[in-house]
């Protein structure tokens, strides 16, 4: 069941906290596709610590501490059932303490068509405690978590709006202390799904939209589970998969990236634009001023290469058009919008017959030959 409320208590104070000095909310446009894989494992970074790093595709540990007194929370790495090289990464914390683990994807936002991936294991959580893990824009900015609040039977997604309030999402999956595996996939149009699989256990797919798609670092959270190791939270496998494959192609040509007259001369020219690596097809939209969806005069989604010759009859001379493109998958999913170009054609010359003589007069009318 899909609910709506400000987050409450000890909520508030873990993950309010984290980020209260950002005095303003921004929400940013993506502009750098995450273009490599990144990957690490606590068996090959076992010594984890701020500004640290391990395995490829990830920026430095920030490992943070809130309300840190005698030991109450902490980093570490031990054994856990979902180890990795014979190792995961913990996380404990208690008496009203939390703690939190981020790191950057060093490659950008992810796009379309990628996946962070995370083997996670939580012990007991304590009532109003809570852990899991949430990923986040480049500022810090939450846009999705998946946790467990303790005194709660199932795990929960929650999403961010705009005004920090938040929709929590009851995912059906049981609380368990066996481990799972949860799988993140960015869709076109800020959409995701997520998959959570307990270890032998079967998948629950989650589906919702974020405010944004500029999901550029992850952070692992322990709020105040609990004492001893019985309450600790591990984590381990991440991960970032995927290629960019619902990016859309790059118009090349005809046209200018603003509305300036460009002109052409031909009523069949042929277009031309940068391909993207796996696509397997292309759509192809041009409308005429005043542009738009309602305005759509050729549109073609069976486009392969990089080129294409519009046929005749399409244009129209003294025009003006703008046009776009899409990239398809192998399972026929289509990308969102690429950028536009505008153009126009020339305006067909008159033609004017002037004649030279007159050939015949018949009853005062001139005949031509």
């Amino acid at each position: 069941m899909d609910r709506t409320r400000e987050r409450k208590s000890m909520k508030q104070k873990i993950l309010q906290s984290a980020f209260a000095f950002f005095s303003v909310f921004l929400i940013s446009e993506i502009s750098i596709y995450a273009s490599l894989s990144a990957s690490d494992n606590a068996g090959i970074d076992q010594t984890w610590y701020n500004a640290g790093s391990g395995g490829s595709g990830f920026g430095s540990w920030k490992l943070t501490l809130y309300s840190p007194t005698n030991w109450q929370n902490g980093f570490f790495t031990w054994h856990s059932s979902i180890d990795d090289g014979g190792w995961s990464w913990g996380i404990y914390a208690n008496s009203g303490s939390s703690a939190v683990a981020s790191r950057a994807f060093t490659g950008g936002v992810l796009s379309p068509g990628q996946q962070f991936r995370i083997n996670l294991l939580n012990n007991s959580v304590d009532s109003g405690g809570l852990v899991g893990f949430q990923l986040q824009n480049a500022s810090g900015y939450n846009r999705m978590a998946f946790e467990f609040i303790g005194g709660h039977n199932n795990y929960t997604v929650v999403l961010w709006n705009a005004d920090l309030s938040t929709v929590q999402i009851d995912t059906g999956v049981p609380f368990t202390t066996g481990g799972l595996n949860a799988v993140y996939t960015q869709l076109p149009n800020n959409a995701f799904s997520l998959a959570v699989t307990p270890i032998n256990g079967s998948t629950t797919t989650i589906n919702g939209q974020i405010i944004a798609s500029d999901i550029q670092q992850f952070s692992v959270f322990n709020g105040n589970a609990g004492f001893d190791s019985l309450h600790n939270l591990y984590f381990n496998d991440i991960q970032v998969i995927g290629s960019n494959l619902w990016s859309p192609p790059t118009p090349q040509s005809p046209g200018t990236t603003a509305d300036t007259g460009y002109a052409i001369s031909t009523l069949t020219p042929t277009f031309s634009w940068t391909g993207v690596n796996g696509a397997s097809r292309y759509g192809f939209y041009i409308s005429q001023f005043p542009y738009g969806a309602a305005n759509i005069i050729y549109s073609n989604v069976s486009l392969t290469g990089t080129s294409f010759q519009i046929p005749s009859g399409a244009l129209q001379n003294g025009t003006k058009y703008r046009w776009n493109m899409t990239s398809f998958d192998g399972a026929g999913n289509e990308s969102g919008v690429s950028g536009r170009l505008y153009f126009q054609t020339s305006v067909a010359p008159s033609i004017t017959v002037q004649p030279s003589s007159c050939a015949v007069n018949q009853g005062g009318a001139c005949v031509f030959s």
